[in-house]
């Protein structure tokens, strides 16, 4: 499979704050001017030759102009205005800003400077520009070509099983079938922005088999097999209790899990896009199949990591993908007082049911079910907004937002 990457982004946010004038006391007036902070934030886009940077400021009551700094280095040498250029009051303002003319395949730095009493400068933060041929998750002729290349080649027809239930013979299953499931994962594992799992392990394979075999000779999933079951094993046992299960195969189980509807944690789905996951195990019996996504799996954390993933994805989606069921994962946030709320393309709020916080699966994640039907992602392009808010991260609360794009493929 080719690769295919997102943008990449080397430094998370960091918050600067200064103190103007004396410091306040309880009884001050909340409008007097005290504090002024600048927080620089992951860019919003990154192409070949632009980028969208985005940062945040509060400007504590003071008057303040707003630019960034962007360059090759962290000496930066080049100054743009923000949008917009000033900020006031108390809350904060989302700031962004256009680049454009940049170098292919280059590590730009960038930061937030708010101008005022005196001058306050967000942390660093850097990205690379696209290479050449690399696949844009922010453009729509990209994710077209995305899924025609990628998803719709993963399909294949039969899992060419050879095992058997009269003699509880596992079996084994084709290459093809391997090969196939495995790209299916690595294409949603593509649009959130992670590295591939790079191959199924032979031992957990083997395990996969046994386990498949088991629920299709009993006609029924579960984690916890009991040992009066047909063709029960330890080994099939083990993989059960490790395993995405499902009476269904290779690259369809893929989209069953992915899709995770009617699972309130969203667990299936947290375990295919977990961020480190290098390895898993895969096998079938016939329609019933097996997926191994945790426990003696071979993890390595991403050197860029995207700074949350989500499902459906910030940029553009299929359409025939986009589940009932949002999830929104972040290793090691506390979304326990997290709201999340969306909008639509003319800026109307979209009710949304939040589900029961569940760890315990892959990244921490919030999971809701936003009240739309299906065919509401019938018209090309139509947007909604996520705001993703309160989120409690390393001692810090957290804002994010992103907007979801349907893609009606052609």
């Amino acid at each position: 499979m080719r690769r295919i990457v997102n943008l990449t982004i080397i430094a998370f946010f960091a918050t600067a704050i200064f103190f103007a004038g004396c410091s306040k006391d309880s009884d001050d007036d909340s409008d007097n001017p005290g504090i002024a902070t600048a927080t620089t934030l992951s860019p919003n886009f990154v192409g070949e030759t632009t980028a969208t940077i985005k940062g945040e400021v509060n400007a504590g009551n003071l008057e303040t102009t707003v630019t960034f700094e962007y360059g090759e280095t962290t000496d930066y040498g080049t100054t743009v205005d923000a949008d917009p250029n000033t900020v006031s009051g108390s809350s904060a303002t989302s700031v962004t800003a256009n680049l454009t003319g940049l170098t292919v395949g280059t590590t730009y730095h960038y930061r937030v400077v708010v101008n005022s009493v005196e001058v306050v400068y967000g942390a660093d933060i850097s990205f690379v520009t696209d290479e050449e041929g690399v696949v844009n998750l922010q453009d729509k002729q990209d994710i077209i070509d995305l899924y025609n290349d990628e998803y719709m080649a993963s399909y294949f027809g039969s899992v060419e099983w050879t095992g058997n239930t009269a003699n509880c013979v596992p079996g084994t299953i084709s290459d093809e079938a391997q090969q196939k499931t495995l790209q299916r994962i690595n294409y949603y594992r593509t649009m959130v922005g992670l590295p591939d799992v790079t191959h199924f392990d032979d031992a957990l394979n083997a395990k996969c088999q046994q386990g498949a075999l088991m629920m299709y000779a009993n006609g029924a999933l579960s984690h916890e097999p009991p040992t009066t079951w047909s063709c029960y094993t330890a080994g099939g046992a083990d993989a059960a209790g490790h395993s995405n299960i499902a009476t269904n195969t290779g690259s369809a189980a893929i989209d069953l899990y992915v899709g995770d509807n009617g699972v309130s944690s969203g667990g299936h789905r947290r375990w295919i896009l977990y961020p480190p996951t290098k390895s898993m195990g895969h096998g079938a019996a016939s329609s019933y199949s097996m997926l191994w996504t945790f426990g003696g799996v071979q993890l390595e954390p991403p050197v860029n990591p995207p700074e949350f993933v989500a499902w459906p994805t910030n940029g553009y989606v299929p359409s025939n993908l986009i589940p009932a069921y949002w999830s929104f994962s972040v290793g090691a946030a506390d979304f326990s007082n997290t709201s999340v709320t969306m909008t639509d393309n003319s800026g109307g709020n979209i009710s949304v049911s939040l589900q029961t916080i569940v760890n315990g699966y892959g990244d921490n994640t919030i999971v809701w079910i936003p009240d739309l039907s299906y065919s509401y992602w019938n018209t090309d392009e139509t947007t909604v907004d996520v705001k993703v808010e309160n989120v409690s991260l390393n001692g810090e609360t957290k804002n994010y937002e992103y907007s979801v794009i349907s893609v009606v493929i052609p």
